[in-house]
This record gives structure tokens, sequence and C-alpha cells, in this order.
């Protein structure tokens, strides 16, 4: 009876933990995002013209400007200083570094996809998920 209480709980979590926490990272970046660009709106618009909502399409039409600006050569050199002035700094270096690497794993514009698979790997008593970037490791 124990075990199957246990088993139960435990295939209950695998459903819902991930769920949970999808939904509330995206309330969370929801509401951060409005909360942060409502008072950046409310600084060129007045205040009863603001609608909920503004802030996150505004979150969106700034994405699109900067990818859009990111094509323009001037654009990419400046982009390229501020990132070899970020990977002087050593804390914002660790952390800069390994979420660039990581958003370069995923397909921007239809270009090369370099996440081939995930996969979960043992190391001694731990497991660990690894992201397999190629299918030969001759390098």
């Amino acid at each position: 009876m124990f075990n199957w209480l246990k088993s139960a709980i435990l295939r209950g979590m695998v459903v819902v933990l991930p769920l949970g926490l999808t939904l509330w990272l995206l309330w969370w970046f929801g509401t951060s995002t409005e909360a942060l660009l409502h008072r950046a709106i409310t600084l060129v618009l007045p205040e009863h013209l603001y609608r909920p909502g503004m802030g996150i399409a505004a979150a969106v039409a700034l994405l699109l400007v900067a990818g859009t600006l990111v094509n323009a050569l001037i654009v990419r050199r400046l982009f390229a200083s501020g990132e070899a002035f970020l990977d002087r700094i050593p804390v914002v270096k660790t952390i800069y570094g390994a979420s660039r690497d990581f958003m370069k794993l995923l397909p921007a514009a239809g270009g090369h996809h370099d996440l081939r698979r995930v996969v979960l790997a043992r190391f001694g008593d731990a497991l660990v998920i690894g992201f397999v970037t190629r299918d030969d490791a001759a390098e």
C-alpha cells in the first residue's frame, strides 16, 4: 500500500511540477515585464491611456527591433564590443556566457540547429542532463 502511494505521488509530481513551474515562470515573466515596461510607457503616455498588456506588447516590439537591428553591421560591431566588455567582468562573464551558449543551441530564423538531442548521463551516483550538439567528436 505504501509503495503504491509513494509511486502515485511521484508520478503526479512528474506531471504536475513541470506544468506548474512552466505556468508560474510564464506568469512571473509576464507580470515582471508588464510592471517594468508600465513605468517606461507611462513616461511617454499619460497614465489614463495605459491599458493592461501594453507592457508585453512593448516587450515584443523591442525584441522585434533588436532582432532587426542585429543584422546591421554597425550594431553587430557594437554588440561584439559589449560582449567583449562583459567577458572581462568575473561573475557577469560566467552568467552571460552560459546563457549566451544556451541560447545558441536554439534555432534562429531557420538557421543551423545545434541541438541534436537531449540525453541523460550518469556520473557516479548522479544523473545529469546533457545536450548533444555533434554526432562526431573528432575534435
